[in-house]
């Protein structure tokens, strides 16, 4: 009887064929017509010249795709693909035929997959990526794709049969043994009474330690629970997200979240390594009197859920309380002219979600050691020395240096706009060299007898504990380095702020055409207004959003400046009574002066995010919507700032995001001055003059800068004929919500006065989180260390030692973690303030400003810290040295 072919080469079958068929299709398309591969080779062969054959076929799909000069080149690597293509063919018609022999699939199978990757290698050098037809561009990652699936397949399917025999023996064996061990483990009866009270004492007697696990994780779920209510609280406040967006409130809001998520893992990693250790010796005890592992494994499962259940609904009140006291704040910092959002369950949910992957994240960091709470070893958890770093410890050393240096570095360029991943990055390096530094430090004492055995007892904690000891430490200078810079950055340039009416020379500030100039010609009669105009030109940027946006794309969103001449500056800075400065630009108009107009408590910011580059990419015209990515640097020519500054020349518009001034040459000024009768408003191509017909291919973009003061009585009026001039620049509005044609000094005077209360506002509310959050760690550090601390000082005291002396070790080891987070968060908040006030422009009198106002919430912050440390110091004294004499 003749053997029948098994699965795995039915398989081989089946797919050789299907690889055999599209290696026939005609998959080159070219010129209207489609070739397979031996059409197109036998088109070439019958051909005099190829290179005329093949640049005759492949104009059709355009010549922007590459450099006709290298043709040859080209060819050769096409006729290489098809080649290979030939090569694939026949070495599957091979495969085919050794699926009816007896032989194992050999070498064929892999030559198969690596001619398929050579092809796909090749494709950018070739022609078949630029095609029309998705067909020819996908062919040959398609043919890769299929022979991986072809050698994949038959490796997994020969294996099968075998693996699933084994599966079937393995099941069974497992079968038998949860069989045998139900039926000796089975439990007829019910617990007795005493069970229960044995449980119900264990709750009681470790009911400090479930206190603290559900104080610390309702204040890390209010934390969260806070922040995403502010959000949805904010909302709906009329102008907050188009003021806010990218650099005020929503910025901050932001930074909260990620900073209470951050805490919030550490706080419930700290607070699960403090439950597990204090219930070790618990587990251990029940499993050593024949507690089944099932009910033993639901008893700290239940444990757990009631707490969390308890701390997701304590979280949720007190993040109420502290929703309540915000909203009122809010109403009576805005004098209740806002209307603030409800708090829906939409709130609720998020904060239901995000906790759930906080737990998650943190049970993860914490498996290690639930893992090893099993066994009779558990009773000993609790006096086990925690490994200190290895041998590699200076090599991560000099990387966490490394890391911080380019951190600093990064957030010292301006077009990374002070980015939060650059103090991310900074605190990762410093916590691998503190760590490390630390560690190195200690083993060099350890070998100095004299120094090791001199400061044994106050320094032997951190040499047991290294572990704990380091990430207690770390947390606190994070904390520290959050509220003195990050947070307080935010309330110290809102306070040092001049005032707003400063910030605006002139009443209105207009976007005007030629044909808009009668309106303004009627106000200054009528309304007895004092009307300047100056010419100007739309600039947009290429990319306006720190966001990381696609290259070959048309990006979105751009920014709008005001582009002058040198000799509107000076007319400018004559105005407001300032000197200008002596620019000397390029005629070319590839060197340009930008003035940020925006206020001390706006990040630094580039002009353009493009490509991340000191050189901004700009376009003289209004944003383009719809231009081919290719031509990209000849519509955003690169230009070279030669200077900048930080001023209000004609008002704080947009706080620096859009309608900042970038002056030009006069002489370039002129050239570009008219350039919209040639440019098409959507790509930014260059036309002629016959085929320039406005708003079809052109649009007269503003080239009139009109400024505008009068009296306050009249101002009514005027605002009524400037909504006639709105109306008549909808397409000019229509670009960005953002940049309008006309701007009020009143409504923008009245916006940044909010923006600086709730910048103010919520940062305080933040650093105030942050510093009662320092407190009850530290808190939760002392109850956790309690019972071994009276053990100790139980020792010291048999051993002879003198009170004095114990007390002291107590108030070193508290005060270490004082004064040394401190002292590295001080060093750190030096730097990151110094970069802060080069990159924002700070003048010496804000430098001074800034520095008296940093110093005093310094100073109340370390009074809090220090306060809340010597209490701490106090009730630690009052437990170990009032009652371990007792408990012997």
């Amino acid at each position: 009887m003749k053997k029948r072919l098994s699965l795995d080469r039915k398989y081989l079958l089946v797919t050789g064929i299907i690889m055999q068929i599209i290696l026939l299709l005609p998959w080159i398309s070219l010129g209207g017509k489609r070739y397979n591969t031996y059409a197109y080779l036998f088109r070439l062969h019958a051909s005099e010249d190829m290179q005329t054959v093949m640049r005759a076929d492949f104009a059709s799909i355009g010549e922007g795709w590459m450099d006709w000069t290298d043709i040859q080149s080209m060819m050769f690597v096409f006729i290489g693909q098809l080649l290979l293509l030939v090569v694939l063919q026949i070495l599957g018609i091979i495969s085919i035929l050794q699926v009816f022999s007896n032989k194992k699939k050999g070498l064929v199978s892999g030559v198969c997959l690596v001619i398929c990757a050579a092809n796909l290698f090749s494709i950018t050098s070739g022609p078949t990526f630029y095609m029309d037809s998705w067909f020819a561009k996908l062919y040959l990652l398609i043919m890769l794709i299929l022979q991986g699936i072809n050698l994949i397949g038959y490796r997994m399917i020969d294996s099968w049969v075998e693996a699933t025999e084994e599966m079937r023996r393995i099941k069974e064996h497992e079968r038998q043994v949860k069989k045998e061990r139900k039926e000796r483990l089975v439990f007829e009866g019910k617990y007795s009474a005493l069970f229960y009270q044995v449980v119900w004492k264990n709750f009681k007697s470790n009911w400090a330690t479930y206190r603290i696990f559900v104080l610390v994780d309702t204040v890390s779920i209010s934390f969260i629970f806070a922040g995403m209510g502010m959000r949805e609280m904010l909302s709906g406040m009329q102008g907050v997200e188009n003021l806010l967006t990218g650099q005020g409130l929503g910025t901050i809001l932001l930074n909260f979240l990620a900073s209470a998520i951050i805490i919030s893992i550490f706080m419930i990693v700290s607070v699960l390594m403090f439950y597990l250790k204090n219930h070790m010796s618990s587990y251990s005890l029940f499993q050593n009197l024949g507690i089944r592992s099932k009910t033993l494994y639901l008893f700290i499962g239940t444990e757990l859920a009631v707490c969390m259940i308890l701390a997701l609904i304590g979280g949720c009140i007190l993040g109420n309380v502290i929703l309540f006291v915000c909203r009122i704040s809010i109403r009576n910092g805005f004098n209740g002219a806002i209307l603030l959002e409800n708090i829906t369950v939409k709130s609720y949910l998020l904060t239901l979600l995000v906790s759930f992957l906080v737990y998650l994240i943190s049970a993860m960091a914490t498996h290690d050691v639930y893992y090893e709470t099993g066994g009779t070893s558990a009773r000993y958890k609790a006096v086990q020395k925690e490994k200190m770093p290895g041998i590699l410890s200076p090599l991560f050393m000099i990387f966490g240096a490394g890391v911080i240096v380019f951190s600093v570095y990064g957030f010292s360029q301006r077009e990374h706009a002070e980015g939060m991943v650059y103090i991310v990055f900074f605190l990762i390096g410093l916590y691998l060299f503190m760590r490390h530094c630390w560690n190195m430090y200690l083993r060099l004492r350890k070998k100095k007898n004299s120094i090791y055995l001199g400061s044994l007892l106050k320094k032997n904690y951190f040499y047991h504990h290294f572990k704990t000891a380091y990430r207690y430490l770390f947390l606190f200078t994070l904390l520290h380095i959050c509220v003195l810079f990050v947070f307080s950055r935010e309330v110290t340039t809102s306070l040092i702020e001049e005032e707003p009416e400063i910030m605006f020379p002139y009443d209105y500030v207009c976007m005007a055409i030629e044909d808009d100039m009668p309106i303004f010609e009627e106000i200054k009669n009528e309304n007895q207004a004092e009307v300047l105009s100056y010419p100007m030109v739309r600039v947009s940027n290429a990319d306006n959003s720190t966001d990381i946006n696609g290259a070959m794309e048309c990006i979105q969103p751009q920014g709008q400046h005001i582009g002058i001449s040198e000799s509107t500056y000076r007319k400018l800075c004559e105005n407001i009574g300032e000197k200008p400065k002596q620019l000397n630009l390029a005629e070319d108009g590839s060197e340009i002066y930008v003035i940020y107009q925006e206020d001390k408590s706006v990040r630094a910011h580039p002009i353009d995010y493009y490509m991340g580059t000191k050189t901004p990419y700009l376009h003289i015209g209004q944003p383009l919507i719809a231009y081919d990515y290719v031509k990209r640097e000849k519509l955003f020519q690169p230009r070279k700032v030669i200077g900048m500054e930080r001023t209000s020349l004609i008002g704080n518009l947009r706080q620096g995001e859009h309608e900042n001034i970038v002056v030009f040459s006069d002489g370039y000024f002129a050239e570009v001055e008219d350039m919209w009768k040639t440019t098409i408003y959507w790509n930014g191509e260059q036309i002629s003059e016959e085929e320039a017909i406005e708003d079809v291919t052109i649009h007269h973009w503003p080239d009139q800068l009109v400024l505008i003061n009068m009296a306050d009585d009249q101002k009514q009026d005027v605002e009524e004929k400037l909504q006639i001039f709105e109306d008549n620049h909808v397409f000019d509005n229509s670009f960005d919500s953002e940049v309008q044609s006309w701007y009020s000094k009143t409504t923008l005077i009245d916006q940044i006065k909010s923006e600086r209360f709730m910048n103010i506002a919520v940062s305080m509310f933040i650093m105030i989180i942050m510093a009662i959050v320092s407190l009850l760690l530290l808190y939760m550090k002392v109850e956790s260390e309690m019972d071994e601390k009276k053990r100790r000082q139980e020792f010291l005291e048999c051993m002879g030692m003198r009170k004095r002396e114990r007390l002291q070790i107590i108030k070193s080891e508290l005060g270490f973690y004082f004064w040394v987070p401190m002292t590295i968060s001080i060093i750190s908040i030096i730097v990151f303030t110094a970069i802060t006030w080069k990159l924002r422009l700070f003048s010496q009198t804000d430098c001074i400003a800034y520095s008296k106002v940093l110093t005093i919430i310094f100073l109340i912050y370390t009074a809090v810290e220090l306060l809340g440390m010597k209490c701490l110091e106090y009730y630690i004294i009052r437990k170990v040295e009032g009652s371990h004499g007792n408990n012997h």
